[in-house]
């Protein structure tokens, strides 16, 4: 992929707000961190983009958009509004990626994907700490697979309700169809 998690320079850089973490939240991501990073995308360059998209279609998985041209994803407007972006990486390579907003007095966890790579490596917690820890003083909401429910609960999230998300793909067969 040619992307360097590692010694980020110019593309990525670790989120400041990991250094903000108090007590128990910052000891538990030093445990779960360890040869681990997470960077948050800071500089607009395509090449992150392009990793930070791959990651959500394979790994979400996205498969309408695995042809779709770089920057369908995660567009020019999304890179310049408040959402913050996040890859996290495992022996420098891009494993896992998370989005976050802050706003309204409350964070939402709003997307994040992990490939086979990163699974059971604490990456995935330790993108949910930091974007928790963007606006400690908040709350934190997130939709989430039933596959996540468990790590959230562990982290201290409370189950609020569950739902079903259906998609019909444009072209897809009719069916029955109720009279109007």
């Amino acid at each position: 992929m040619g992307v360097e998690c590692r010694g980020a320079r110019h593309r990525l850089a670790v989120d400041q707000a990991e250094a903000q973490l108090d007590g128990q939240v910052e000891q538990r991501l030093r445990e779960e961190r360890a040869g681990r990073r997470v960077l948050r995308l800071v500089d607009r360059v395509p090449l992150d983009r392009e990793a930070l998209e791959r990651v959500a279609i394979e790994g979400y998985p996205i498969d309408e958009a695995k042809d779709s041209p770089p920057g369908t994803l995660f567009t020019d407007t999304l890179l310049e509004s408040p959402v913050a972006l996040r890859l996290g990486c495992v022996d420098g390579e891009p494993v896992s990626g998370a989005a976050a907003l802050d706003a309204h007095g409350v964070v939402n966890l709003c997307f994040a994907a992990t490939l086979g790579a990163g699974r059971r490596k604490g990456v995935w917690s330790a993108l949910v700490w930091a974007r928790v820890n963007q606006a400690p003083e908040q709350p934190s909401v997130a939709f989430t697979s039933d596959d996540s429910r468990p790590g959230f609960v562990r982290m201290g999230f409370l189950p609020m309700t569950r739902f079903t998300l259906l998609v019909r793909p444009p072209g897809a067969s009719a069916g029955r169809r109720l009279a109007s």
